[in-house]
């Protein structure tokens, strides 16, 4: 069928131009007003289920009436259909050619949804940023391009933006400031005090180790550093590392038992605890002076953790300078016990044979047998055996020593090499993940030139593919937000138009770069996931329960408009939820958005909005067109259908049939009466 035409059977193609103005029949019982204006059948599709074979569930939904159709899969890596854990792969080219086939001659459009279960596109696994499982992430995405290549004619291919867990009050404007900067409120939480207790991330970028160890509900007991009266900033030792105060000790004498002692009143090494707010002045202090000296800018978090790190570096190299200091001891001792056993041999040497037993000395007894000394037998040795085992005791102490000490020095230098390679977490992983996009934004486009060449496509008119990063259902993961989310492709743009003119051939021609990466790198909006930012969203206590609710729906439908505006979308997914949990609930029958973002889709020029149907399948589509005031059956008719007219009817009748045919027919052995009565 083809929708937004005038017609009364599937076979008719005698298709008119849609009159204007709004359908009079059109009944929508869930309350869509008129103003919405018609939005095509057409353009309007649904998924098919995921966890079976596409090829059934691309027939299904042709027969349902759907003109564009997702395909999707479950999986990753190795797939089982007996799970349901779908991979592209598991489709051959026959099944692979008789999609294509069946969606032209269909004139049904296809876009393709990568595995469901797939990961950070940064690479995040198990605590740290893993390059082999981004690569192993960016496969799936090639996978599910490659699949697309070989069914549609072009389109989306779409894969979520999963990225790395951050607190939802430091989501990108979430904090409501003052015009000095200063927090006010927050317009989103997860619970409250979140944004005093929640952790903050940071990586070492040499290796995307992540870092967990600072949270802004925990003050650092730490030395008091000694500060370039300039800046306030602590001074720095050339490799680094800080300088603590030390005062000289100021004693007293007190009477303590009966006794005069000496009590040591102020002085010494000084230490205090540091709260978060400290921390960000550091930070605010660095960035002022440093700046000016070319050194990076430093996050509050990261003073945290720097100051972490200079007391482990203070420790570690108290510990390596006690050592070297005993290592210098232990040395001298040593020679000395060298210059002794060459005097004293020489006096044993001296001695008569017969003399020499005057000379001999009890050995000392190891301390660490204790008490038990006195059931041991003493052993009697000459002055040089027992130089010798001191020496040789010595010499093992040195070796003790030695480990020890440059070990802890070697720490100490880890330390503060670390110090150096420390990034927040933020900044590390959307660059990673905007250079897995762009990969998956190239792969896309070599593929849409290679469907150009292939003789089955020749006569076609062949769609870009394009990598469609999708907000994640998870508002406290990076990629939910919807400034993230453009944050993510914007980024990808620049690094796949870097890597066309550095890499294929497009330098000079930087124009031409930049629109094949806008043609090839877009998002995927679904209105279902972004409305899941309703529970953790504040509002104003000073106003009504409605009040509020029409404020975030202001604000999400904002950032629709914000996103519309960097022309960062080009794929949309349908589905309502009450705000909780990604549900898939049918558009209009839960509280997102939906007409008012299909709306802004239409003008906006998104010709495809995908349903995400769940368990109620092809319900859902129904009520999508429904929402959207599609017409249905005989448009340019004088008195058209109104949609109670189909809607859960038969054939235009709005009762259904009183007659069975086929496999709906109940088993006759089944609804036969004793007395073998026929019942019709």
């Amino acid at each position: 069928m083809i929708f937004n035409q005038g017609y009364f059977s599937s076979m008719d193609r005698g298709y008119m131009p849609m009159p204007n103005g709004p359908d009079p029949g059109t009944v929508n019982p869930v309350g869509v007003a008129s103003e919405m204006g018609e939005i095509s059948m057409k353009e309007l599709g649904i998924s098919a289920p995921p966890m079976q074979g596409q090829l059934e569930g691309l027939r299904s939904k042709i027969f349902q009436g759907a003109s564009k159709v997702e395909l999707g899969v479950m999986g990753r890596g190795k797939g089982s259909m007996a799970q349901g854990n779908t991979t592209p792969e598991m489709f051959g080219m026959d099944e692979r050619m008789a999609m294509r086939e069946l969606a032209r001659i269909n004139e049904v459009q296809l876009s393709m949804h990568a595995g469901l279960h797939s990961s950070s596109l940064a690479g995040l696994s198990e605590g740290r940023f893993d390059e082999h499982m981004r690569e192993q992430n960016l496969n799936e995405i090639r996978r599910a391009i490659d699949f697309a290549s070989d069914v549609s004619d072009g389109g989306a291919v779409v894969f979520h933006a999963f990225e790395f867990p951050r607190p939802v009050s430091e989501s990108p404007l979430s904090q409501i400031r003052d015009s000095q900067g200063n927090i006010l409120g927050y317009r989103f939480k997860a619970y409250p005090e979140e944004e005093k207790r929640a952790p903050k991330h940071l990586v070492d970028n040499r290796n995307g180790q992540v870092i967990e160890s600072v949270r802004k509900d925990t003050p650092i007991v730490s030395p008091v550093w000694q500060t370039d009266p300039k800046t306030g900033l602590p001074m720095e030792t050339p490799d680094g590392s800080y300088i603590p105060i030390y005062e000289q000790p100021q004693w007293e004498e007190q009477v303590v038992d009966g006794r005069r002692v000496r009590v040591m009143k102020g002085g010494g090494f000084k230490t205090t605890p540091y709260d978060w707010s400290y921390f960000e002045k550091q930070a605010a202090l660095w960035n002022k002076y440093k700046r000016e000296a070319g050194r990076p800018e430093r996050t509050p978090e990261e003073q945290y953790y720097h100051e972490q790190l200079q007391n482990r570096i203070a420790m570690e190299k108290s510990y390596a300078l006690y050592y070297s200091e005993r290592y210098q001891d232990s040395k001298r001792d040593y020679g000395k016990l060298q210059n002794a056993l060459e005097h004293i041999e020489a006096v044993e040497a001296a001695t008569p044979p017969e003399e020499r037993w005057k000379l001999l000395e009890t050995a000392g007894i190891s301390p660490l047998i204790g008490g038990a000394a006195r059931y041991i037998s003493p052993e009697r040795k000459m002055p040089s055996e027992l130089i010798k085992d001191a020496m040789q005791n010595l010499n093992r102490e040195i070796g003790y020593i030695e480990g020890l000490g440059s070990s802890y020095l070697a720490q100490a230098g880890n330390l503060v090499e670390q110090a150096k390679h420390i990034q927040p977490i933020e900044a590390y992983a959307v660059l990673k993940a905007a250079d897995t996009i762009a990969q998956a934004g190239v792969y896309s486009w070599q593929k849409t030139e290679q469907m150009k060449r292939q003789e089955h496509n020749q006569g076609t008119e062949i769609r870009p593919l394009f990598a469609a990063v999708e907000n994640a259902w998870m508002p406290d993961q990076y990629g939910s937000h919807p400034q993230e989310l453009k944050r993510l492709v914007l980024d990808a743009r620049k690094n796949m138009m870097n890597k066309l003119v550095n890499t294929y051939g497009y330098k000079g021609r930087e124009e031409e770069a930049n629109r094949l990466a806008e043609e090839h790198i877009k998002a995927t909006f679904d209105i279902g996931h972004a409305n899941t930012w309703r529970k953790y969203f504040q509002g104003d206590p000073n106003k009504t329960f409605e009040q509020n609710e029409a404020q975030f729906k202001q604000w999400l439908l904002n950032e629709v408009d914000d996103l519309v505006k960097h022309k960062v979308i080009g794929h949309v997914h349908i589905a309502d939820n009450f705000g909780y949990e990604d549900e898939h609930v049918s558009p209009g029958l839960g509280n997102a958005p939906i007409k008012e973002f299909m709306q802004k889709m239409k003008k906006a020029g998104i010709k495809t909005q995908i349903i995400e149907p769940a368990h109620q399948d092809f319900r859902a589509l129904l009520q999508g067109w429904e929402l959207a005031g599609s017409p249905i059956y005989a448009a340019i008719a004088p008195s058209r259908g109104s949609w109670s007219d189909t809607w859960q009817g038969y054939f235009g009748a709005n009762q259904s049939p009183y007659f069975l045919v086929g496999d709906v027919v109940p088993d006759r052995e089944a609804w036969t009466l004793w007395s073998q009565a026929p019942l019709e």
